[in-house]
């Protein structure tokens, strides 16, 4: 199995639990190793996703773009 393949099956639920008060921020750190291992661009496509076309929360939306721009600082344009 892929790492990709393995960050699909589970890149959803983490990125649900990016709303959640006392999982928000363990969300990001996971999703942020998601994109360390696979690349950041299929992360932040799956999370963006699924914030807007799936889950529609707007805390959730909101952790999801508060966790996209800190990545790209980390990781940068490429």
């Amino acid at each position: 199995m892929s790492r990709r393949t393995a960050a699909g099956y589970v890149v959803n639920d983490v990125a649900e639990k990016l709303g959640d008060a006392k999982n928000g921020a363990l969300a990001a750190e996971v999703l942020t190793a998601l994109a360390e291992a696979t690349k950041l661009d299929y992360v932040a496509l799956e999370v963006m996703d699924f914030a807007f076309n799936v889950q529609k929360s707007p805390k959730v939306q909101q952790e999801a773009l508060t966790w996209l721009s800190q990545a790209i600082l980390e990781f940068g344009f490429g």
